[in-house]
């Protein structure tokens, strides 16, 4: 879908105001009658303990908290959220980073994922997120365990906006990252957050909303900007403009992105059905530095370059997760790559691209996609490789085959990342870049 004119100078409008602020700035105060700011700081109560008991050299606490949902009838009410808590269980004494991790949709609580972390010595939440989970499989006591999950949950503004339940989901998260950040084996200047697909736009959601709090943020799938190219683009255009601008300013995790302050990394699919890349480049372009991301050609809803997912139903979502969040928390130093290209090719025959710190065993790659008359949706695209030749100062090219007529193009490379003991691949691409017919001749 194409974006309308009131789009365009919405996103041209807030990408501007996002410049303004430099990464290592403070970030800006959030708007005080934001609809989440109430519930940005203080952790909340543990309504019940349900069970602790350690496994594997882990104490798992599973747990209820407080919580605030919203009603059919617009009004804010209390609730309680079923949360998994993990830590190393001879953490006493100790300040460990601590991590949120976000389910995707379908998803709910489960106690793989935060163990998985706390083997790696993290300190790890992770909450039920209700209205985009699996509700009715849930173990907090909550409206939407009785509803079935759908757009008419989710874009709904009337009465009021809490009639949304992505108000729920979203509190939820703010209340388990308070949460995390209070306990007393926990670093407050060692927090990350990890989310796939829904859980990719609740963490890019609250990176905005907790700014300097957050150290470092993995995206899988997840995007903002749903007005441009994702899903949900096409109920919110047939809303009135008003009511399209008031669901944006509460609900898309696009709008508060300049004041994220955590390194943020995302990979994301050519092809993802859910999140598409036009709306993924938006959010990108929002975020204000300290930002890497790579497209994986040809899948939808998977990476399928080195560093993505093992397989599904790993705990862990993808390869070289544990490898980012120790590099950032680590001091990020040498600075991860850099990659930049032009939006056309110089000359009109090469395509290249640059590497700000490339590491010396990079592999390059390029990917390009020919454009019909009439271009096909993006989960329907086919992606070709070509190789790249690499050159100096961090320079990759690649001729362009003459049978290509105008094409999209993405380049990027893959090199190893070691964090201390932890070494895993590591892909990173830049954004994806049209070439007309005309500009390659």
């Amino acid at each position: 879908m194409k974006p309308g004119i009131m789009d365009v100078v919405f996103l041209f409008g807030f990408l501007i105001f996002s410049m303004k602020y430099a990464a290592g700035a403070p970030a800006p105060p959030l708007d005080k009658d934001d609809i989440f700011a109430p519930y940005v700081k203080g952790a909340p109560k543990i309504t019940t303990v349900i069970s602790e008991e350690t496994k594997d050299g882990v104490k798992v606490t599973k747990l209820r908290f407080a919580s605030a949902e919203g009603s059919k009838e617009g009004a804010v009410k209390d609730c309680e959220i079923y949360a998994i808590l993990a830590r190393p269980a001879d953490s006493a004494g100790l300040k460990l980073p601590g991590i949120l991790i976000c389910h995707g949709g379908g998803g709910m609580a489960f106690e793989e994922g935060a163990i998985a972390w706390a083997k790696l010595g993290y300190v790890a939440i992770m909450p039920d997120l209700p209205g985009y989970g699996a509700n009715d499989k849930m173990q907090s006591i909550s409206r939407v365990t009785k509803m079935q999950f759908g757009a008419d949950q989710v874009i709904p503004l009337k009465p009021t906006p809490y009639v949304c339940v992505l108000f729920d989901a979203v509190v939820s998260g703010l209340r388990a990252f308070n949460l995390l950040e209070a306990q007393p084996d926990v670093d407050p200047q060692k927090l990350c957050m990890t989310g796939i697909s829904w859980g990719g736009y609740m963490v890019t959601m609250l990176s905005g909303l907790l700014g300097d709090r957050v150290k470092a943020t993995f995206n899988l799938y997840g995007s903002g900007f749903y007005q441009i190219d994702a899903i949900g683009s096409g109920v919110l255009a047939k809303m009135d403009e008003a009511d399209r601008d008031a669901w944006l300013k509460c609900f898309d995790a696009g709008t508060r992105l300049n004041r994220c302050r955590a390194a943020y990394l995302m990979y994301s699919g050519t092809n993802d059905i859910f999140f598409k890349p036009p709306s993924v480049m938006a959010k990108f372009d929002a975020i204000p530095g300290n930002k890497y991301m790579c497209f994986g050609p040809n899948k939808s809803h998977y990476m399928s370059l080195p560093g993505g997912p093992v397989r599904w139903e790993y705990p862990i979502t993808a390869e070289v997760e544990p490898a980012f969040f120790a590099y950032v928390l680590a001091g990020n130093n040498p600075p991860l790559p850099e990659l930049s290209a032009l939006a056309v090719p110089r000359e009109g025959k090469t395509l290249r691209f640059t590497v700000k710190n490339c590491p010396d065993q990079a592999i390059g790659w390029f990917y390009v996609s020919w454009l019909p008359d009439q271009p096909r949706d993006w989960s329907a695209r086919d992606w070709a490789r070509l190789e790249a030749v690499r050159g100096g100062k961090g320079e990759f090219t690649c001729a362009i085959p003459e049978s290509l007529g105008s094409f999209d193009w993405f380049g990027g490379i893959t090199f190893t990342l070691r964090a201390g003991t932890i070494i895993r691949p590591m892909s990173l691409s830049t954004k994806i870049y049209r070439c007309e017919e005309q500009a390659a001749k």
